[in-house]
C-alpha cells in the first residue's frame, strides 16, 4: 500500500529535513525511538580528467587520499561511496534501500592529486574597489564626467582656438577631479588620453 502524501513538504524536499531543520518538539522526540545519521568523512578526493565534465564517467576516487572508511563523501563530487565489504552488507541487510553503481578508481599522480586539490579550493570573492564610495562621491563623479563631455562638445563650436583651448583645459580639470574620486572608466580614460595628447 502506497503511503499517502505528506500535507507539508519538508524545506529543500529531503526528508531528513523534517527533523533537521525544523524546531524541535520535545513531547514527540519522547514518542519516538533512537534515530541515527552516518556522520561521512568527506576528505577522500574525487579526481576529474578535466576541469568541467559531462558524467560520473570523467571522475575517479583518488586511491591514494582515500581515508580507509567504507562509507564516505567527498569535498567535490556529490555521491555516498562505499566499498566492496560496504556494498555487499547494504545488499544483504537492505536490499530494498540502495541501488549502487560502479565508480572509477585509480592511484593518482602528484599532477592529478594538486589538479583535484585546487578544484576544492574556495574562490576569492570578488571584492568591489568603488564599495567605500558614498552617494555624494558618485554623483560628484558623474557631475564632473558631464561636465567634461560638455566641455568637449563645446570646444568643437567655439569660434577662437583660444577658447577652444580653454574649454579642453577645463575638460581635462574635470576628469581629473573626477579620478581623484575613483578610477576613470575605460572611456573616460581614453577620452583624457586624447584632450591630453593634444
Amino acid at each position: 500500500m502506497e503511503a499517502d502524501k505528506p500535507k507539508i513538504y519538508p524545506a529543500g524536499g529531503e526528508p531528513e529535513n523534517y527533523i533537521s531543520t525544523r524546531k524541535h518538539n520535545a513531547e514527540i522526540a519522547e514518542k519516538m525511538e533512537a534515530i541515527w545519521c552516518l556522520k561521512l568523512d568527506k576528505e577522500t578526493l574525487i579526481g576529474r580528467k578535466q576541469k568541467n565534465v559531462s558524467g560520473r564517467d570523467e571522475l575517479f576516487i583518488i586511491e591514494n587520499s582515500w581515508t580507509g572508511n567504507d562509507i564516505f563523501i567527498s569535498k567535490s563530487a556529490g555521491h555516498i561511496y562505499l566499498t566492496e565489504k560496504a556494498k555487499k552488507w547494504f545488499e544483504e541487510n537492505l536490499p530494498e534501500f540502495v541501488n549502487f553503481r560502479e565508480f572509477n578508481s585509480k592511484i593518482a599522480t602528484q599532477q592529478e592529486i594538486d589538479f583535484a586539490s585546487d578544484y576544492i579550493k574556495p574562490k576569492q570573492a570578488k571584492v568591489d574597489p568603488f564599495a567605500h564610495l558614498t552617494e555624494k562621491d558618485w554623483k560628484n563623479y558623474q557631475k564632473f564626467i558631464g561636465q567634461a563631455n560638455k566641455l568637449v562638445v563645446k570646444s568643437k563650436s567655439d569660434k577662437t582656438e583660444k577658447s577652444k583651448l580653454t574649454s579642453i583645459n577645463k575638460a581635462i580639470d574635470c576628469l581629473k577631479s573626477a579620478e581623484q574620486i575613483r578610477t576613470l572608466g575605460k572611456k573616460e580614460q581614453e577620452l583624457l588620453n586624447r584632450l591630453t595628447e593634444k
